[in-house]
């Protein structure tokens, strides 16, 4: 019992922290090899990093993310780093992970031979962002065309970007926001629709969305006690967070695909996940709540929780939204399950040596909610 109310407990303050960290051009042509801006076809070798809570990630489990975006990459390398987030997790502090992650993503660019595309995954996206930091001051930094840097699920790019320049506000993370550069770099940003972990509300007086956000990421299901998760199927939250790592870019709405071109060339392009449903109401159906009631709240609250992201404002084009079309509860049925659980577990923590051997940990969702949200639909598959 105390090791469940120390991890809940823990799993509170990681809340808060994300919480607390709120209150398109059109490219030219670019003739860098080592791009990410469509599905691999060149001869690369992809470095990567998995999240927090695994010190080593499965290459297969990269290359089929994003439906397969690094499928054909010459050679796929795992990074390793601590992966832990003290007291949740091991005895290292995020920011002391975050540093020895940085010396190894650094050591393997400047070992690694040709072409690389570097990889960071939920927790270790910090890590890809403390890099590019590193080389922005470097002279002797690889040249942009053998180097681009893939992020999916960035927290200083979404929950923590208003702390940039700033450390975060509880002392036990002991870790700065930095301010993200100006690269010479391809930048290839991948988020979900509502992960609040990725792409939090502009607008966080939006209680509302901040809600919603907040049940994308698969925290709420550590903080709520397992009795009532699974007595009201909360566990059906799922999380946008892992969901958006094994979308397929390529079915990608237009208008969710944003680029822009900084001073030094350095090209990001940025996919945002379409979420066909609102997350905070994916438990009503196994609450027995019937299609047509989920939406209509859906095609009531939806507006208002959209209004909380200054994407979907008129001048900015009005939103990104097609049509809309019957709400879908439930987590993507394109997720491969396995994979989202091992790759994305990184952005979590799993509760207890009976469901899942040690607690995981990340910036602030859980991998255990994947695991949770998997019981009912994907238990044979486990």
């Amino acid at each position: 019992m105390a090791e469940k109310l120390a991890r809940r407990s823990a799993a509170l303050l990681a809340g808060v922290a994300i919480t607390a960290s709120v209150t398109t051009c059109v490219i030219g042509s670019d003739h860098r090899s080592a791009t990410v801006t469509s599905p691999l076809t060149l001869s690369a070798t992809v470095l990567a990093m998995g999240g927090l809570g695994y010190e080593d990630v499965d290459p297969n489990l990269i290359r089929r993310a994003l439906g397969g975006y690094f499928a054909d990459a010459d050679d796929v390398i795992g990074l390793p780093w601590p992966g832990q987030m003290a007291p949740w997790n091991g005895t290292l502090t995020l920011g002391e992970s975050v540093a020895v992650g940085l010396e190894n993503m650094d050591a393997a660019i400047r070992n690694t031979p040709g072409q690389k595309i570097v990889v960071g995954a939920s927790g270790t996206t910090l890590v890809v962002d403390e890099e590019m930091v590193r080389l922005a001051n470097d002279p002797h930094a690889p040249p942009p065309n053998e180097l681009s840097f893939v992020v999916m699920g960035d927290a200083n790019r979404g929950a923590f970007k208003t702390f940039q320049g700033m450390p975060l506000p509880l002392p036990i993370f002991n870790y700065s926001v930095p301010q993200l550069p100006e690269t010479p770099y391809n930048v290839l940003v991948v988020k979900g629709e509502y992960d609040g972990i990725g792409d939090w509300p502009d607008r966080s007086w939006n209680l509302l969305a901040d809600l919603n956000a907040l049940a994308g990421t698969g925290l709420l299901q550590q903080i709520i006690p397992e009795e009532i998760v699974d007595q009201y199927s909360l566990e059906d939250w799922g999380s946008v967070h892992y969901e958006a790592m094994f979308a397929d870019l390529s079915k990608v709405p237009p208008q969710n695909v944003t680029t822009s071109i900084n001073s030094k060339g350095g090209v990001t392009t940025t996919y945002l996940i379409p979420t066909p449903d609102l997350p905070l109401l994916r438990p009503l159906k196994g609450m027995g709540v019937p299609q047509p009631v989920i939406d209509t709240l859906t095609a009531v609250l939806r507006p208002i929780i959209d209004s909380a992201y200054t994407r979907n404002d008129a001048g900015n084009g009005g939103g990104t939204r097609g049509p809309a079309g019957p709400a879908t509860t439930g987590r993507s049925a394109s997720v491969p399950a396995s994979a989202a659980k091992k790759a994305t577990a990184g952005t979590a923590v799993k509760k207890s040596a009976a469901r899942a051997a040690t607690a995981k940990a990340s910036t602030g969702a859980t991998a255990k909610a994947g695991d949770r949200h998997q019981s009912r639909s994907a238990r044979s598959a486990r």
